[in-house]
């Protein structure tokens, strides 16, 4: 494995070795957020090459001083582009132009249905959350990262995202209640 600041010397170089490995190390992370984010395969492969070429145009401005690791730096972009997908996705909403998502269903027939219905109704809850919002939930509580991490990868402060945080979760709180789930 080569390590990270020889891989990005080979990325400013515009090696397409490098970024092969840069991909191959971090594909599954962004893929996962993505998907949390859109709930759509196709999206969020769509964000994950888009956070690549991203990566690999920009990573002259990535500097270990401004930025804790190569990895953190690449989340960040891929949680820039979510935030920008979930813009554009509401704003066809509010317009009145409609976007049918079909969900992928894996799930065998023997799955516990109360479960589902649980699942499906926080997935619902979620959904009702600014994009920030959502980001910082699913950051602190899908992925577990730090405060700290979180505010480096959204670009703001730790208390910026406790905000975030605190009224996300107010938020879905509410929303359970009125289901009669908490």
């Amino acid at each position: 494995m080569i390590k990270e600041r020889g891989l990005i010397e080979l990325l400013k170089e515009k090696r397409i070795e490098a970024l092969k490995i840069l991909y191959k190390e971090n594909y599954k992370m962004i893929f996962s957020i993505a998907y949390k984010y859109t709930n759509n395969k196709e999206d969020a492969e769509e964000i994950l090459q888009e956070t690549f070429v991203r990566a690999f145009k920009s990573i002259e401005k990535f500097t270990s001083e401004n930025e804790s690791s190569l990895k953190k730096w690449i989340l960040k972009i891929c949680t820039n582009i979510s935030i920008d997908y979930l813009r554009k996705r509401k704003l066809k909403r509010i317009f009145g132009i409609s976007e049918v998502k079909i969900r992928e269903n894996h799930e065998t027939p023997s799955v516990n249905f109360e479960k589902k219905e649980i699942k499906d109704k926080m997935d619902y809850a979620i959904s009702f959350l600014s994009p920030k919002q959502r980001i910082a939930f699913n950051l602190k509580y899908m992925e577990g990262f730090s405060l700290r991490e979180i505010s480096v990868i959204m670009g703001c402060s730790e208390n910026t995202v406790k905000k975030h945080l605190q009224r996300g979760t107010e938020k879905i709180k509410k929303y359970l209640k009125k289901e009669k789930l908490l």
